[in-house]
């Protein structure tokens, strides 16, 4: 209550003020020439541009408040295909660096660093076997000038070898850690048939056979 009537008195004595105006008591004398009919067309005029002034305020709001959202939306948008770019490059990186980069180590030495990763010592794989089993045939790039003087350069062809490779004494949790770090390992290659041969000494570790189909370039 106390607060209130404050507020009360705060704006009795700006009213007050504005009153003691001499530009408020002149307008004061002429609204009081005017005749009732006069001061009804004023007080309808007075209302009406209240509410024009409204609208236009509100309308200005809105329109800024919809630009702006819209200025939110567009860049959004363009974020959402900047990270949709950057994943389509991380992409196409990852499948490059399978066929070029990462596939430069012997098949050997690239099989022995998955087991390092599946946990287990990279001497318990040994590559009984690795031959080389199709090439396909490389393409030649060809020049968009016909009168080009320069031979046409052979583009690289996918080569797949059939790599054999023997796990002795290793567990069952060692071994799909190990598939799964050969076919995720950076590298195209694809598991085409694994062999278990359990110890008889039931101690839990087994031996097995793992023949994987592995892909790269082949420069010419």
């Amino acid at each position: 209550m106390e607060n209130e009537s404050k507020i009360g008195r705060f704006f009795q004595s700006i009213s007050d003020k504005i009153q003691d105006q001499a530009w408020f008591q002149q307008l004061k004398v002429k609204w009081d020439e005017l005749d009732a009919k006069t001061k009804m067309v004023a007080k309808y005029l007075g209302l009406i541009g209240s509410s024009v002034l409204i609208v236009v305020v509100v309308g200005s709001s809105l329109y800024a408040v919809a630009d702006k959202k819209r200025e939110i939306d567009d860049k959004q948008a363009l974020a959402q295909k900047i990270q949709s770019s950057q994943d389509e490059l991380r992409k196409l990186k990852d499948i490059t660096s399978r066929f070029n980069g990462a596939g430069e180590a012997p098949w050997p030495q690239f099989l022995q660093e998955r087991a390092t990763a599946a946990g287990f010592d990279p001497s318990l794989v040994q590559v009984t076997s690795e031959k080389i089993i199709s090439v396909a045939a490389p393409k030649e790039v060809k020049s968009k000038d016909p009168k080009a003087l320069t031979p046409q350069t052979p583009a690289a062809a996918p080569e797949e070898s059939l790599v054999e490779t023997s796990l002795k004494k290793v567990n069952v949790r060692q071994l799909v850690k190990f598939v799964q770090e050969v076919e995720n390992g950076g590298r195209t290659v694809k598991v085409r048939r694994l062999q278990i041969d359990t110890n008889p000494d039931e101690s839990g570790y087994l031996d097995a056979t793992v023949v994987v189909s592995a892909f790269r370039l082949k420069q010419p």
